[in-house]
C-alpha cells in the first residue's frame, strides 16, 4: 500500500533542514521515518547511506546502497543498480551479494574486464572463509570468461595449492601440472588397462592364486611366468605373442577379471570382436572392471555396426559414471532417467540420432580430464534443476549439440529468474530452443518461469507438451514425473491425474494408480460431482487385487465410499458400502460401528442386531470388555434405548465390571418403569438383587411395593 504523502514531504522536510545543520543523527532518524512511508524512494535511500557513512556506520551504508540498487534493479535501470552495488563493495569489500550481483550484472551487458573482477573477488572471499569448492567454482567462471587472463591463471594455481588438490573443469587445461594425472587418464577403457597390467602384475608376488577351479593344470611358479610373459609381450606390442600366452593361462584354468581384460583389449586391436566380446563378458561382472568392459563392449558393437546394442552398454557405463556424482537422495531419481533414456531409444528406432549420441558420449569419455568435466557438469546440471523437477542426466546434454552454450542460457535463465527478470529469462530461453529444439529440458524450464509469471494455463499447457512428447518417444517414467509435478501445481485439474493413472497401470505401478485414483475420486468429490468420484472409486476397488495385500486397498476404498455416501445423508447406500467391506474384513471395527450408527438411522432393531453381533465375536475372542466403552458410548448417543442398556449390563457383568453392570440394569428397571413394563422391570430388579450389591435391601424393598 502506498504510504502517507504528507507524512513523508513532513518527514524529509524535516531531515533536509537537520542535514544542512549538519545534526547527522537526527538527519537520519527523520530520513527513515520518510523511508517508513516510501520504502523505494532511492534519493531517500542514498541520503541515509550517506549518513550511515559520515557517522561511521560502514556495514549500515554499505546495506541502504543495497536496498538501493535492488530497488533500481527491478525498475529496470541497471546502470544505477550497478553503481550502488559498486558503493556498496567499497564500503565492504565483503560483500558477498554485491560481488554476486556485479558479476552477473556486467556478464550480461558483455563487460568481461569487470565481470572477471568481481568473480575473483568472489573468489577470494570464499578463500578467506575457507569455502574451497565456492572459491574454485568462482575462479572457473572468470577463466570461463576470459582463458588467457594472467590474474584468472594465477588464482586457480594459487587455489591449487592451498587446497592441495587441482580445481575441477577448466583449470585442468590451465596451469601446467595442476592436473597431470587427470591429463595423462584416458577413456574408461583405458583407466581400466592400467587396473589390469597392475592387479597382474602384483598376482606375482602374492601366495595364492587367482582361479576359478580347484585345481589348475599348472602350478602358480608356472603360471606367474605366464603372467611375466604376456605382460611383456603386451608392453612391447607383440600382439599375437601376448594372445597366445593368455590364452594358455585361460586354457590352465585361471579365470582373473585382468587376465579376460587385457585378452579381451588384444582381440580388439587385432580386430577379432567376436572372441573380443567374449572376453569382456567375462570381466564386465567384477565391480572393478565393470565400467572399463562395458565401455570396450559398447565400442565392439559400434564397430560390428550394430549401434542399438552399442547403446545399452554406452548408456549403462554412462549412466554409472553420472552416478557417481550424485548423492544417495538424487540417485533413485536419475536410475529412472537412464531407464527411460534406454528405453527411449529403443522405441524410436532411429538409427542416426543414436549413432549420433553413440559419437558424442564416446568422443566425451576418451577426452582428457573427463572424469573432472563429470564433476563440473554434475554441479551446473544440479544448480538448473527446479525443485520437484525431474534430475537432468549427463546424457541428455550431451545428445545436444553446442550443450556448453545450451547450459550457459539455462544458467542465464535461472538467474534473471530469481531476480524477477522473467520475461528477459523467456527471451534468452527462446534464443536458446533455435539452437536445441527437441532438447526437453529447456521446456520445462521455460515452463517453470511461465508459471513464474502467473500465466497458469499456458505453464501447464507447456508442461503437457513436454509430457506428451516424452511420452511419444517412449519415455513414459518422466513423462509421468512430469505429470506429477503439474498437479503439485494444479491438484484440481482432473484430466491430467487421468493420464498419469494410465500410464502408471500400464507400467505396473498398482499402488500409486490406485493412489491417484482415489486423488481423483477426492478432486470429483470436492467439484461436486458425486456420480464420477463413486465411479472412481469403483474403478478403484476393481484394480485394487492387483496391489500390495499390506496396503489394504478395498478397507480403505471402501471406507472412503462410506464415508462420502455419509456425509451426503445416503444412508442405504452407505449401509450397502460397510456391509460390503464387513464381509471382506469381519474384524473391521470401525466399518461395524459405522453400521451401527447408520442402522439406527434407518432400522433400530438392526442395529441392535450388529451389536449382538459384535458381543458374540468379543465373546469369542476373550476380549468382551473391549466392547463396553463401544456400547457406552452408543448409549450417549442413544440413552432412551432399553436394548442397549441391557447390552450394556450383559457386557460389563460378563467382563467382571460388576458395578457398572449394575448402572446400567438399574437405569433399565427406571425405563422399564416408566413405560409401563412392570413385569420386564422386576424381572431387572430380580437380576440386580441376585448381583447382591451394597444397597440391595432398598431394592428388595422396591421389588415387594412393586408386586404388592
Amino acid at each position: 500500500m502506498p504510504g502517507n504523502r504528507r507524512l513523508f514531504e513532513h518527514s524529509l522536510k524535516r531531515a533536509t533542514s537537520l542535514y544542512a545543520e549538519k545534526t547527522w543523527d537526527k538527519a537520519l532518524a527523520m530520513y527513515q521515518a520518510a523511508l517508513a512511508e516510501f520504502p523505494d524512494d532511492t534519493n531517500v535511500l542514498e541520503k541515509v547511506a550517506d549518513l550511515y557513512e559520515r557517522l561511521g556506520q560502514l556495514d549500515a551504508a554499505a546495506q541502504s546502497y543495497m536496498t538501493g540498487a535492488n530497488v533500481r534493479s527491478r525498475q529496470g535501470n541497471q546502470d544505477a543498480a550497478i553503481d550502488y552495488w559498486e558503493r556498496a563493495t567499497r564500503l565492504n569489500n565483503d560483500n558477498l551479494e554485491a560481488h554476486k550481483n556485479l558479476a552477473f550484472a556486467y556478464s550480461s551487458q558483455g563487460k568481461v574486464k569487470q565481470a572477471v573482477r568481481e568473480h575473483l573477488a568472489l573468489a577470494h572471499i570464499y578463500q578467506q572463509q575457507n569455502r574451497m569448492p565456492e572459491a574454485v567454482q568462482s575462479c572457473q567462471a572468470a577463466y570461463a570468461l576470459d582463458p588467457t587472463n594472467p590474474d584468472v591463471l594465477t588464482a586457480l594455481e594459487l587455489l591449487r595449492v592451498t587446497s592441495g588438490r587441482a580445481p575441477a573443469g577448466e583449470a585442468d587445461e590451465t596451469a601446467q601440472g595442476t592436473a597431470a594425472e587427470s591429463e595423462t587418464r584416458g577413456s574408461p577403457i583405458d583407466i581400466t588397462r592400467e587396473k589390469a597390467m597392475s592387479d597382474l602384475a602384483e598376482s606375482i608376488f602374492e601366495e595364492a592364486l587367482v582361479s576359478t577351479q580347484a585345481a589348475p593344470q599348472l602350478g602358480k611358479p608356472e603360471i606367474d611366468a605366464l603372467i611375466s610373459q604376456a605382460l611383456d609381450h603386451q608392453t612391447q606390442g607383440n600382439i599375437e605373442a601376448a594372445i597366445d600366452t593368455y590364452r594358455r593361462i585361460v586354457a590352465a584354468g585361471v579365470h582373473m577379471p585382468a587376465v579376460h581384460f587385457n585378452l579381451g583389449l588384444l582381440y580388439q586391436e587385432n580386430v577379432r570382436l567376436d572372441e573380443a566380446i567374449e572376453q569382456f563378458k567375462q570381466s564386465v561382472d567384477h565391480e572393478e572392471y565393470h565400467l572399463g568392459s562395458l565401455f570396450a563392449l559398447g565400442e565392439l558393437y559400434r564397430a560390428k555396426g550394430l549401434v542399438d546394442q552399442a547403446l545399452v552398454y554406452f548408456i549403462e557405463a554412462l549412466k554409472i559414471i553420472d552416478l557417481q556424482t550424485v548423492g544417495r537422495e538424487q540417485a533413485d531419481d536419475l536410475i529412472q532417467v537412464y531407464e527411460s533414456l534406454a528405453e527411449s531409444f529403443a522405441a524410436k528406432g532411429e538409427a542416426q540420432q543414436a549413432g549420433s549420441f553413440v559419437n558424442t558420449l564416446v568422443d566425451f569419455l576418451s577426452s582428457k580430464g573427463w572424469e573432472d568435466k563429470v564433476v563440473q557438469a554434475r554441479r551446473r546440471l544440479d544448480s538448473l534443476t527446479e525443485e520437484g523437477a525431474p534430475a537432468m542426466s549427463l546424457a541428455e546434454i550431451l545428445s545436444v549439440r553446442d550443450s556448453e552454450a545450451i547450459l550457459q542460457s539455462m544458467s542465464l535463465m535461472q538467474e534473471l529468474a530469481k531476480r524477477g527478470k522473467y520475461y528477459s529469462a523467456l527471451e534468452e530461453a527462446y534464443i536458446a530452443v533455435q539452437h536445441a529444439p527437441d532438447y526437453l529440458p529447456l521446456h520445462l524450464r521455460i515452463a517453470d518461469v511461465v508459471w513464474k509469471t502467473g500465466q497458469t494455463d499456458l505453464a501447464v499447457a507447456k508442461y503437457l507438451i513436454v509430457a506428451n512428447t516424452l511420452y511419444a518417444r517412449g519415455d513414459a517414467r518422466q513423462a509421468m514425473a512430469i505429470y506429477q509435478r503439474v498437479l503439485r501445481l494444479a491438484p484440481m485439474d482432473t484430466t491430467i491425474r487421468s493420464k498419469l493413472i494410465e500410464l502408471l497401470i500400464a507400467y505396473g505401478q498398482i499402488d500409486r494408480a490406485i493412489e491417484q485414483y482415489l486423488a481423483l475420486a477426492d478432486t470429483y468429490y470436492q467439484l461436486a460431482s458425486i456420480d464420477k468420484a463413486r465411479e472412481k472409486y469403483v474403478e478403484a476397488l476393481k484394480l485394487a487385487p492387483r496391489g500390495s495385500t499390506g496396503r489394504l486397498w478395498p478397507n480403505q476404498i471402501l471406507h472412503k465410499m462410506g464415508d462420502m455416501d455419509t456425509q451426503r445423508g445416503d444412508w442405504r447406500r452407505a449401509i450397502q458400502t460397510y456391509e460390503q467391506l464387513r464381509q471382506i474384513d469381519p474384524q473391521d471395527e470401525k466399518a461395524r460401528l459405522m453400521l451401527i450408527e447408520l442402522y439406527y438411522k434407518v432400522q433400530p432393531q438392526r442395529a441392535i442386531a450388529e451389536i449382538d453381533e459384535m458381543l458374540k465375536t468379543y465373546r469369542a475372542s476373550g476380549k468382551l470388555r473391549k466392547i463396553v466403552p463401544i456400547i457406552e458410548d452408543q448409549i450417549r448417543l442413544h440413552p432412551r434405548d432399553m436394548a442397549l442398556q441391557a447390552r450394556a449390563a450383559q457386557a460389563c457383568i460378563e467382563s467382571g465390571l460388576k458395578n457398572e453392570g449394575i448402572k446400567h440394569l438399574n437405569d433399565l428397571g427406571e425405563m422399564l418403569l416408566n413405560a409401563g413394563q412392570t413385569k420386564q422391570a422386576m424381572t431387572t430388579i430380580k437380576a440386580i438383587i441376585a448381583l447382591n450389591p451394597p444397597n440391595v435391601e432398598e431394592y428388595k424393598i422396591l421389588l415387594a411395593r412393586i408386586g404388592s
